[in-house]
């Protein structure tokens, strides 16, 4: 028997042509720069697109973005319509509860993102980004079982951080989930075109799409003013083709 949540989700993702869910194994990565990097560009080339930020512990898109507190979701019959910030549509537990802590355990985490995603009024969209919470998380299980997208997956260029991020991909799979890209994300800014490390992370995770994204400078102040930063556009561009 289908609930009424699940057709409620169901009717409100009737309207987004594509989902891309940005994730990764581990914190850290820069998994909210980037969706909000691809955000801004997906809207220079005329896209219609919308960010729900699901990390319900540290959501930090809305902040990114340079979100107005004063600015709220409207209430409106049936749902809520998400923010509007530098022409995106923006949602997040943010922007209910601002800075205050979120607690919340196992189930609960589950029904309050199954709430996000039956009561966000998004109309229409070319695109929607979705930024998860680093790891297999709650977040992670219920949105597959809910959304149909495809996955981004970021990594920083460590030994650590490629490690976890291999067992994420390969979580991902199980689940039967299309990666569309992996993204190492070198904002520590060091040489990694010829290390052994990212050439075995290529040879555990093969993937059509395996991208480096450079070292951006200031990159916080170009996503504050919603700039796409001229360095990431490649590397975007690569992603929105895939």
């Amino acid at each position: 028997m289908i609930e009424f949540k699940d057709y409620m989700i169901s009717d409100r993702l009737g309207n987004v042509c594509k989902v891309l869910i940005v994730g990764s194994g581990k914190g850290g990565v820069g998994k909210s720069t980037l969706t909000v990097i691809l955000g801004l560009r997906l809207r220079d080339i005329g896209m219609k697109v919308g960010i729900l930020d699901i990390d319900l512990h540290g959501a930090s898109i809305p902040f990114i973005l340079g979100w107005n507190t004063n600015t709220t979701v409207k209430a409106v019959r049936g749902g809520f319509k998400p923010v509007e910030v530098h022409g995106i549509k923006i949602m997040s537990l943010r922007m209910f509860v601002g800075d205050r802590p979120t607690p919340l355990r196992g189930e609960r985490k589950s029904e309050v993102l199954k709430y996000m995603l039956s009561l966000t009024i998004w109309d229409s969209l070319d695109y929607l980004l979705v930024d998860l919470p680093p790891g297999m998380s709650d977040e992670l299980l219920t949105l597959v079982k809910y959304v149909k997208g495809e996955h981004v997956v970021i990594t920083l260029p460590t030994k650590t951080s490629v490690d976890v991020t291999t067992r994420y991909v390969k979580f991902l799979k199980s689940l039967n989930s299309n990666i569309l890209a992996v993204i190492v994300n070198n904002l520590m800014n060091v040489a990694i075109s010829d290390e052994v490390l990212i050439k075995g992370f290529q040879e555990d995770m093969p993937t059509s799409n395996y991208l480096v994204i450079p070292y951006i400078h200031d990159v916080e102040e170009y996503l504050l003013k919603g700039v796409t930063p001229k360095k990431a556009v490649d590397v975007i561009d690569k992603i929105i083709r895939a």
